[in-house]
């Protein structure tokens, strides 16, 4: 994973935004970001941030299917 910054995440909200079939497609099984008052799949948006900064698609295989790396990553940003 490349060094993702809330620039990216931020970025990578607004592309769903702006497509959010993409959001239905790679739904979250427990836990969404939260980012004003709308519900994000996270290992989602950290692919898409990735992918801005020219990295993989991410899944949650990727986080050895936990979701504490993901969300200690979205902390570390402030999202």
């Amino acid at each position: 994973m490349k060094n993702v910054t809330r620039t990216e995440i931020l970025m990578a909200i607004d592309q769903i935004d702006k497509d959010p079939k993409q959001a239905t497609l790679r739904k979250s099984l427990k836990y969404d970001l939260n980012y004003e008052g709308r519900s994000y799949p996270p290992i989602l948006v950290l692919s898409l941030a990735n992918q801005i900064l020219g990295g993989d698609k991410l899944f949650l295989s990727d986080f050895n299917n936990s979701i504490k790396k993901p969300f200690e990553l979205l902390k570390e940003v402030r999202i």
